[in-house]
């Protein structure tokens, strides 16, 4: 039981769920694009992707790993974790490269997401301006350039989709503003160590009424949209969302924001199962 439980802390930590969901989630989204034909996805190229999202998360827990211990320290990295996260996150970073050049897929469309591996993280300038500290600016580089560009990318440069990126990213507004909303509604659990840190998010500039209000106005307009283009409601999506809008705080444990990743994780591999099989 001891040595489940230090599993599953060392993959909290490390933010290995993410990258999980980041691959199954992906597989999903792809096979609907498909026409429900599983066959022509290409899994290598959906794992060098999903390791890329563990060495940004992984990079920027061991970067911030202060900040963490401010937020929760049983979540947080120690120093010496910190060290060895920095050198396996670079490490992480190019190993999709020799992963794409031995099975022959493009490797020059992921080069293009070696830099955002480190530019959301590290400092931009002398006076320490990061990406992750510029209000809103955090929230909206990772919903596109983290998780919607990628599965755009995949989509033109390794599914062969004739439409531009521009045009992928359109049709996949819904994805991406419920990523939005997810990295604001976990930027509530921070608001302390933010502050300390000055990093602007919405929770620490506007507080969290005007945050909820924004929040909801968001899941309005996109389940609308959504609804209006397909004629579908995804209830789970919607209740998880609100609950977190109207109840989560500061003060809210930290499992109970990991949660809604882990039944994303369950969800999407009980599909995955049933596409593949």
């Amino acid at each position: 039981m001891t040595n489940l439980l230090q599993i599953s802390q060392t993959i909290f930590k490390t933010r290995i769920h993410v990258a999980i969901i980041c691959f199954f989630l992906y597989h999903n989204i792809l096979y609907y694009y498909l026409g429900n034909n599983a066959e022509p996805i290409h899994l290598i190229v959906l794992l060098a992707f999903a390791i890329w999202n563990l060495a940004l998360y992984l990079f920027d827990r061991a970067y911030d790993y202060n900040k963490d211990l401010i937020t929760d320290a049983k979540d947080a990295l120690n120093i010496r974790q910190a060290q060895w996260g920095i050198k396996i996150a670079i490490t992480l970073t190019f190993f999709p490269i020799i992963l794409l050049f031995y099975f022959q897929y493009p490797i020059i469309p992921y080069l293009c997401f070696v830099p955002l591996t480190f530019l959301y993280t590290l400092p931009l300038t002398k006076h320490n301006i990061r990406v992750k500290n510029l209000f809103l600016i955090k929230n909206l580089y990772s919903a596109l350039f983290i998780w919607t560009l990628p599965l755009v990318v995949i989509l033109r440069y390794y599914q062969g989709f004739p439409q531009s990126i521009p045009q992928l990213l359109f049709e996949n507004y819904y994805f991406l503003v419920f990523v939005l909303m997810g990295e604001i509604i976990w930027d509530f659990k921070d608001v302390e160590a933010d502050k300390v840190h000055k990093v602007q998010t919405l929770p620490v500039v506007l507080g969290f009424p005007a945050t909820r209000i924004i929040l909801l106005l968001l899941l309005i307009a996109n389940c609308t949209a959504f609804y209006l283009q397909t004629g579908y409601i995804n209830y789970p999506v919607i209740l998880f969302f609100l609950l977190f809008i109207f109840f989560a705080t500061e003060t809210t444990p930290v499992w109970c924001y990991h949660l809604p990743l882990l039944l994303v994780i369950a969800d999407n591999v009980w599909k995955f199962i049933q596409f593949r099989g």
